[in-house]
């Protein structure tokens, strides 16, 4: 059963094609995208440190008082 959704999954990759034609002209909102893109980014890299930060206070490993959030 695997190999067959495999064999179908290669056949419509052979098969199906782009269906847009390379003369259509962009939507527009690629500039927009790439802000959320940025601030996507930038929220996950804060959310790491937050929980970086937090797991180093519930074990107590801080050595530099200036982010230590327990004191």
């Amino acid at each position: 059963m695997i190999l067959r959704i495999l064999y179908l999954v290669a056949l419509l990759g052979v098969i199906g094609g782009d269906a847009r034609d390379d003369s259509d002209a962009k939507m527009g909102g690629e500039g927009f995208g790439n802000v959320v893109m940025l601030a996507v980014l930038v929220g996950i890299l804060l959310l790491g440190a937050i929980v970086v930060i937090a797991l180093l206070a519930l074990n107590g490993q801080f050595e530099n008082t200036n982010v230590d959030p327990a004191v």
